[in-house]
């Protein structure tokens, strides 16, 4: 059996307003290619477009490999890498008895998507400066969310509308 390739991912995500217009990017490379994905949205997140970045550089590796993910996202690298996601899951995504975990659709992607390979790392990278591929994640999020008109998050419009009945709940 042949050792799993190595893969490097580079992503960013950026969001206007927070919550506002806001666009992600990842540069995948390995296995003798250099692959870009983007994406922009209507209303979003920081967090969800960090996580969008990575869950969509994932998704085109359907076969085990050794994957290094860098992201500019303190709490996405944190996540994954003390276990929070993991402990949210077998939480029933709640973070406390009552506290729900925010973007808990894309959280499921992540963990499914880290299940289908050997070994999967986060690493925080400090900032753009100096590296070109995260120069280009940048880049490539800025340019998507300025694109058009881009479509809804509908993760993010449920979250909201879910927060907005437990509001009701104590009205």
């Amino acid at each position: 059996m042949s050792e799993p390739t190595p893969y490097t991912i580079h992503s960013h995500g950026i969001c206007a307003d927070n919550p506002g217009r806001g666009g992600y990017g990842a540069v995948l490379i390995g296995g003798g290619r250099r692959e870009e994905v983007s994406g922009g949205l209507r209303r979003t997140t920081r967090r969800r477009t960090d996580l969008m970045a990575v869950v969509a550089a994932l998704e085109p590796l359907i076969w085990p490999a050794r994957v290094m993910i860098y992201t500019n996202s303190r709490y996405l690298a944190k996540a994954m890498v003390e276990g929070w996601a993991e402990r949210w899951r077998a939480n029933g995504w709640k973070r406390s008895r009552k506290a729900y975990v925010a973007d808990c659709d894309l959280w499921r992607a992540l963990l499914a998507l880290v299940k289908r390979h050997e070994v999967v790392e986060f690493q925080r990278g400090q900032d753009c400066a100096g590296d070109p591929d995260n120069q280009r994640c940048r880049r490539l999020a800025v340019e998507a969310s300025r694109a058009g008109e881009p479509p809804d998050d509908p993760g993010y419009e449920r979250q909201v509308e879910r927060a907005a009945a437990q509001l009701r709940l104590f009205d």
